[in-house]
């Protein structure tokens, strides 16, 4: 994250991602993660989701993959962890991933542009 220098940008356009924490007591690993939600409606009627690009379908036919996996006797398959926060947005596009965030209690509210991607 990185602190965002004005309220608003001088083009005018930003988005303000709302968000929440989901506690997890159980888990051994995140106990909190924050989940964002860019489908909540500004003003205007528009949502992030609904200005952004859907671009193309990247991933393979189901079908085609688990028919690859009748191929060969063994199959090997992989998950790379946390891999939307390793994705960095561009910095002319961070007005539209801005938060409102404070790091504790004491802290007086700041307003945060979101650097890496959080959807995913």
């Amino acid at each position: 994250m990185e602190l965002a220098r004005a309220p608003f940008p001088a083009d005018g356009r930003v988005y303000y991602l709302p968000h929440h924490g989901v506690y997890k007591l159980d888990s051994t690993t995140t106990k909190l993660r924050v989940v964002f939600n860019a489908s909540s409606k500004c003003p205007n009627g528009l949502s992030l989701n609904d200005t952004l690009l859907s671009g193309p379908k990247l991933q393979p036919d189901i079908v085609a993959v688990l028919l690859l996996f009748r191929a060969e006797p063994v199959a090997i398959t992989a998950d790379v962890k946390q891999m939307f926060r390793q994705i960095w947005i561009n910095p002319e596009h961070r007005d539209y991933q801005r938060i409102v965030w404070r790091f504790s209690e004491s802290d007086i509210q700041g307003v945060q542009k979101i650097a890496h991607s959080t959807l995913g």
